[in-house]
């Protein structure tokens, strides 16, 4: 009579022999479909299969990892790990609250990142913040950098002309952290994008910088509303 069918023993789905996760459920397999070993062989065979010290052979990981890049388990269940923001999401979520990303992007084939110079990553950042990651495949944090500085400079540019014979007055707070804003923006995308180009981890993640930049427009405006309502009063 040939054996039957493998399944999940968590959701009695059907499974691969070779599958060490279950593709339904995503729990973890226990090593039951692996051919038995012979009667002949012995406990030193099996210990001979072992790999040796500095061999290149991984070590399989603890009881209850799944061997997927993002899952794993945790006390509180199987969760998902966002490739975008790095926000950890539970296994039924499939699509990450906060920045968007679909559960599904964890089995797509990482892409190629483009073969950049550093010091062309570097130029092209200090020419414009966010051309550098651009140039580097990071659409998204190259789009979130640009849109920041040029709304960041030019509000700087504009109260700077429209003040210039009066004096910012009411509105020195405001510019000063615009200013601080722009610089700050500039330095740390050169910055990062250097260290993108040489295969060092940026020290700004695309999540940090979605946070940095909804607070600082948050603040922005608190600030602009609290310096206009005084001067809307006294006209």
């Amino acid at each position: 009579m040939s054996d039957p069918e493998p399944r999940c023993p968590s959701c009695g789905a059907l499974v691969s022999a070779e599958a060490e996760w279950c593709g339904q459920c995503y729990e973890p397999l226990p090593r039951v479909h692996e051919a038995s070993p012979s009667p002949a062989a012995s406990t030193p065979e099996v210990e001979e299969r072992s790999p040796a010290p500095g061999s290149s052979l991984t070590e399989r990981p603890a009881p209850g990892i799944v061997q997927v890049a993002g899952i794993e388990r945790t006390d509180e269940g199987t969760v998902w790990t966002c490739p975008s923001c790095q926000r950890k999401n539970h296994i039924d979520v499939g699509t990450c609250p906060v920045c968007g990303t679909s559960f599904a992007r964890l089995f797509q084939e990482p892409e190629i990142a483009p073969d950049v110079p550093a010091s062309t990553a570097l130029a092209l950042s200090i020419l414009l913040p966010g051309l550098g990651h651009w140039k580097l495949g990071r659409g998204g944090d190259a789009l979130a950098r640009i849109v920041l500085f040029v709304w960041s400079f030019g509000t700087v540019l504009v109260l700077s002309l429209a003040r210039r014979d009066t004096g910012l007055g009411s509105l020195t707070a405001l510019f000063l952290i615009l200013v601080v804003a722009t610089l700050g923006l500039w330095l740390e995308s050169a910055i990062d994008a250097y260290r993108i180009a040489v295969d060092e981890r940026p020290f700004v993640s695309a999540r940090t910088l979605m946070w940095a930049s909804a607070g600082f427009v948050v603040v922005s405006a608190i600030v602009a509303t609290l310096v206009a309502l005084p001067a809307a009063r006294g006209r």
